[in-house]
This record gives C-alpha cells, structure tokens and sequence, in this order.
C-alpha cells in the first residue's frame, strides 16, 4: 500500500493538528482499535505536520487492517478506516471498496467509501455511472466527490480553459445536490473535509474545481441559477459570487456569462444573497452609458440604498463607478455619522465599511460634498471627530473654500490641549493660503 500524504497537506493545509473535534475524535478511536499510539514529532510548530503524520501512522497499519475495519459494528470506527483509505492505494481497494459501497448502511462512511474510489482510473467510469439520476441523490453526490476530490490524471494546478470539459453534466448537477438535499446535506457535514468548525461543501468543490475553469464555470451556472430560484440556500451567494468573480478575472470567457447571473442576484429578496452579489458585480461593470446591463444593475445597487443591512456596500460600489446617486446619503452621513464608530443600523462588522474609508475614495464628489464637509467642521464638538475627518477629506480638490472652518480650528487652541494636530497643520500649508501663529 501507498499513502498519499501530499494529497493530505493539499486537502487540510499545513501545521494542522486536526480539522474538526469529530474527526479528530473518530481518528482516536481507529488509532485505540488497531492498537497504535500517534506521537507528534517533537519539531517546531511551523515544521510540523501533525494531522498528515498521524493518518500516515494509522495508514501503516496496512490494508487487510483498515478494510476489516470496515466491518467494525461502530460507525466511527468504519468512518475513520474508508477516511484514512481515501489517501491510500493498493490494488486490492477497488474491488473491496465497491463491495463495502453496497453493504454500508450509514451514509457518511458511504460517501467517504465512493471519495477513496475516486483515486483509481479505472473506476472513474462506474463513477459516472453512478452520477446519473438513475441513483439515489446520497449516491450521486459522493461518486461526483469522488471524481473531482480526487481528479486522476489532472494536475491539482493545471488551469487551461477546457480542463473539465469532460466531467458531463450529470455530473455537474450531482455536485449540486449537497445544497438543495437538506438529507444529504446534514451527511455531508460529517465528513472531515466538510465538517462545519473545520470547512464547508462550496469551498472543497472550488478548490477542487479551479484546475477545471470549464466545469467550474457549469457549477457555478447551475448553483446561482438554483439560488436565484430558492433551492440554493441564499447564504451561499456570497462564497459563489465571489468564485464567479474570480473566475471572471482569470478566465472571462468562460466568467462573463455568469455576470447576469450574479446581476439577477442583487434583486434576491434575501439580504445575504443581495449582500453577495453586490460585493462581486463590480467584476462585470462597464460603462453605463454604453452598457444596458451595466447601468440596470447600479439602478438595482442604488435601490439597496435604503436598507440598512446594504447601504455601506451599496455606497463602495457607487463610489468606485463614479455614480452621482451616492452623493446624497455621504452628505447626510457627513452631516450625522460618526467617524470612527462604524455606521448606524443593523449592519455586520464585515459589511459595514468606517466613513472614514468611504470618504477619499468619493474625492470626484468633493464640490458637491464640501458644504456638509464645512458645516461639520463648524459644528463638531468633539476633536478625534474633527482630525479623523480632516484625515478622510486630504486629498479632496476644491478644499479652499473650507479656509474660514480651518482657520477657525487652528484659532482654537483650547480645543488642542496636545497641540494642533499634524493634519490640521498639513491641510493648511498644502492649501498655501495660511501660516502658523509662530510663523511655521
């Protein structure tokens, strides 16, 4: 037997101790059964690697071991064993794999069973077989993980724009299944790579797919489709806009028909799913003005507006397409918003982006911006308020106008118990038309 501990670090990352508390646990107890004990290398912790050792470990127990193991009464055990052979070959595992595949009753271990085939070429046409829809969805789902999890012949790096060509369309949909069968769905999330503390399904098929742009490209198609339509939870959206973004980027003949995709999205009655798709449309804006779709979908951005959970977003993409309809609420927040606390409402930490960041970016705004610019300096009370927004505005053109609130500002020192702030000072000598007091 052969064990692949390449595959291992590929699939789990480097310095790992374990994935999740339930593989780990589960790994213990096939460690206790075949009677081996795991001692990590006594090696710093960025040499170590301690989850691919101790799979090595129990893989040396050999294959009658682990296959018997397969028998075991308890389902961790089993689960653990047809795991471990996932990295493991031998000419003897196919023919037993296959005979475990239709006597296991627990499904877990199954679709572990139906990965570990996926190592052997000439078991990558029963697999397929196994996708079509002749066979039950745990079933189809598991071959599909098999096939692409452990893709024979394909370099996990290889990126040319056919690559997966030839992984047909049942088999695309199979890989869906995992999100749109609750069943199958709650199996999936006990396998070590997809188990919930540890990782997630979209992102072991990403991973899995980015050598193979094509069929990356087809999953990506069928899963928004399926999101849009209700059947893809709308939590998704976010992870699969992103990837159609990256795809877009490196690979935009197979990307831009997924932009409408994503652009049907941003009109989701679910929050999340519009959050998402907002964050990646701007990989397929053009013009406005020369562009039908590109100008429908900042109509649909400028509409989340209004909703708390969106504004912040909303504004980075206007902003960032140079769109006019963003002058308004930066006015009012300008007017109302805190510098330095994040923006008011039922916003994330991840989603809500500090004024503060907002500001220079909408320097092409400054003359319609700089009144509630002045009216703020004129009438914060507070000093951290006041430099954070003299921070934000710096490179704004046009600033001149705001001289007689500068001013204002140096002329009381009160107000600058540790000195007048470096950015007030800055400000002034850029705009050239004043001094210090003490003649700096």
């Amino acid at each position: 037997m052969s064990f692949d501990w390449f595959d291992v670090i590929l699939d789990f990352g480097s310095m790992l101790d374990e994935p999740g508390s339930k593989a780990a646990v589960r790994l213990d107890a096939l460690t206790d059964e075949l009677g081996l004990r795991f001692v990590p290398k006594d090696l710093p912790r960025h040499m170590s690697e301690d989850w691919a050792d101790w799979l090595q470990t129990v893989a040396e127990a050999g294959t009658p071991a682990l296959l018997a193991r397969l028998e075991h009464p308890s389902t961790s055990i089993r689960r653990a064993a047809a795991f471990v052979l996932t990295y493991c070959s031998d000419a003897e595992l196919p023919a037993a794999l296959r005979a475990r595949i239709e006597a296991e009753t627990d499904a877990p271990t199954t679709l572990t069973l139906l990965i570990a085939l996926g190592r052997f070429p000439e078991q990558r046409a029963y697999l397929r077989e196994l996708t079509t829809r002749d066979h039950p969805p745990l079933t189809r789902c598991g071959a599909a993980l098999g096939l692409v999890m452990r893709p024979c012949g394909v370099g996990r790096f290889r990126d040319g724009p056919a690559a997966g060509a030839d992984l047909d369309d049942d088999v695309i949909e199979a890989l869906t299944i995992g999100f749109t069968d609750d069943a199958v769905e709650s199996h999936v999330e006990e396998l070590p790579w997809t188990e919930p503390e540890w990782n997630h399904l979209e992102d072991v098929i990403t991973m899995s797919l980015r050598p193979l742009p094509d069929a990356l490209a087809r999953w990506l198609t069928m899963m928004l489709t399926l999101t849009r339509a209700g059947k893809v939870h709308s939590g998704w959206a976010d992870c699969l806009c992103y990837s159609a973004g990256d795809l877009n980027r490196h690979h935009p003949g197979l990307g831009a028909p997924l932009g409408p995709l994503v652009g049907d999205l941003l009109g989701h009655p679910e929050t999340d799913a519009r959050l998402g798709a907002m964050r990646s449309i701007v990989c397929w804006l053009g013009d406005p003005e020369n562009d039908a779709a590109t100008a429908r979908y900042l109509d649909q951005v400028a509409a989340a507006l209004d909703v708390p959970e969106l504004e912040g977003m909303a504004l980075c993409v206007l902003i960032t397409q140079r769109d006019a309809r963003c002058v308004p609420p930066l006015r009012r927040m300008i007017s109302e918003e805190s510098m330095t606390l994040r923006l008011d409402g039922p916003r994330t930490m991840e989603n809500s982006p500090y004024l503060m960041s907002l500001l220079p970016a909408a320097a092409r705004f400054a003359d319609e911006l700089i009144p509630a610019v002045r009216t703020r300096l004129a009438a914060e009370p507070q000093t951290h308020e006041v430099e954070r927004l003299l921070e934000a505005i710096t490179g704004w053109d046009g600033l001149e106008v705001a001289l007689p609130e500068l001013r204002r500002l140096r002329e009381s020192a009160e107000r600058w118990p540790r000195g007048e702030p470096k950015v007030l000072s800055t400000l002034l000598n850029h705009l050239g038309r004043d001094t210090h007091p003490d003649g700096g």
